[in-house]
């Protein structure tokens, strides 16, 4: 009985660690980071769980972000983000990416930028 808790322990904490990476622009963009809406979806009985969530305006996304900013880089959203979408009680939630969805700090207002994701399916 031991054993078969830690080998759930351990494939729950794989799944932190190496969850799924989605960035969502924060408008209309073009291409693979298309925005502002996007939808995480589970398979059948299991679960989204939010594990990170910031605003990043740091890199260029083709498509998304074609000036840089740093001034609006790392800006923790997790706990904004699990408004919309509750962790572990939906199979899918669709995020908006929109900027005037997060607190974000004064000096980011009006910068394109996008969201960086990190969730798994529980």
């Amino acid at each position: 009985m031991k054993c078969l808790a830690i080998v759930i322990l351990s494939v729950v904490l794989l799944q932190l660690a190496y969850g799924i990476q989605s960035r969502v622009c924060s408008h209309k963009g073009s291409g693979r980071y298309r925005g502002p809406k996007k939808t995480l979806k589970c398979p059948r009985g299991k679960k989204v769980r939010i594990a990170r969530a910031k605003w990043m305006a740091s890199k260029k996304l083709k498509g998304c972000v074609t000036r840089t900013t740093s001034r609006c880089t790392g800006v923790n959203v997790k706990r904004q983000l699990s408004r919309q979408c509750p962790s572990r009680k939906k199979q899918r939630c669709t995020i908006d990416a929109s900027p005037n969805k997060y607190k974000l700090p004064r000096k980011c207002k009006n910068v394109k930028g996008y969201l960086q994701i990190k969730w798994v399916c529980l």
